[in-house]
């Protein structure tokens, strides 16, 4: 199987890397299928959750975005905060992603089957 194509995992970083990486990929003008790209991070599947609460650090306060829920679309993976990302900042996403969701319509299949990643050595329960 191939690996997953992961995106949008800021809160893996450190706050000033977090705040580097979004700032780096921040537009001031939203994409022209911005609303279509929102709906699809928005359709995916759930693929797990992270223990830990999301905050966006380009506020002041911090605002908090919540508990970290992971969505896919069976090739990517990403978690729920980067539509957050894409609505309130217009980042820019890989042109290849931007292609799968637009060759899916803008839309998740429900039936699309998600197989994390398991490290070699992992046993699962």
């Amino acid at each position: 199987m191939a690996k997953q194509k992961r995106i949008g995992f800021f809160f893996e970083l450190p706050v000033e890397e977090q705040r580097n990486a979004i700032s780096s990929l921040r537009n001031d003008e939203a994409h022209a299928r911005e609303d279509e790209i929102i709906q699809y991070l928005n359709s995916g599947v759930d693929a797990g959750v992270a223990m830990l609460v999301e905050q966006d650090y380009l506020q002041e306060p911090p605002a908090i975005l919540g508990g970290t829920m992971l969505k896919s679309d069976g090739e990517w993976v990403w978690p729920v905060s980067l539509a957050y990302f894409v609505r309130e900042y217009h980042i820019s996403l890989p042109q290849e992603f931007i292609d799968r969701m637009e060759s899916r319509n803008w839309h998740v299949p429900p039936d699309v089957q998600y197989s994390p990643d398991v490290p070699e050595g992992h046993v699962e329960m």
